[in-house]
């Protein structure tokens, strides 16, 4: 069952209800489709590497619909090595209120810009160069930045090689990023939520 009550989810469910006729996964087969990535990794510590590999497969554009769901106002999210110390970051950019002294902004014509938008999925749509023929807007976004917490990443001494050892890998790697995102995100979109 989907947790739609967190910022992240995995929604197994619909993975295992869509994938391929013989397999158990849908993201298992993605991830087989991109076994060269997992074979590539070239660090001695290549844990933070396969986590966001991991990542990047379960995650649109790779999967769509993705294994990893997320809240409306979650717009992007990147996580990366560090060039400092090696460990993992997060890049994380949400939709926000429009700040009080930006309410009635104007565009120099004398005309209200406008602000994100609902689908009727409720979730926000992105502003396409049609959008701007009519009508010009003013986004703001929240955007934040952090270091996963040290040693919480399942520790990968060797790349697993084989579908199952990797999807097994990976899953675990999704479980742990689903939590260090959720225990960060989860706050600020409650108080985004509140306002």
């Amino acid at each position: 069952m989907a947790e739609k009550t967190k910022p992240f989810w995995l929604d197994w469910d619909y993975d295992r209800r869509n994938a391929d006729t013989g397999t158990k996964s849908r993201y298992g087969n993605y991830l087989y489709q991109h076994d060269k990535s997992f074979r590539d990794i070239w660090t001695d510590d290549p844990s933070v590497e396969f986590a966001r590999i991991a990542w990047r497969v379960a995650t649109g554009p790779i999967m769509s619909p993705p294994l990893v769901r997320s809240h409306p106002r979650i717009m992007d999210v990147s996580l990366t090595r560090s060039d400092w110390n090696g460990e993992m970051t997060a890049d994380v950019r949400l939709v926000s209120h429009r700040p009080q002294p930006l309410g009635n902004a104007k565009t120099a014509d004398g005309a209200y810009y406008r602000d994100y938008r609902l689908n009727a999925w409720d979730e926000y749509e992105g502003i396409g160069e049609d959008d701007l023929t009519r009508s010009s807007y003013l986004l703001t976004e929240v955007r934040l930045l952090w270091q996963l917490p040290a040693g919480k990443l399942p520790t990968i001494t060797e790349v697993p090689t084989g579908s199952d050892a990797i999807f097994r890998q990976a899953v675990e790697c999704l479980d742990v990023l689903v939590w260090a995102l959720n225990r960060e995100v989860a706050p600020v979109i409650e108080q985004l939520e509140a306002s």
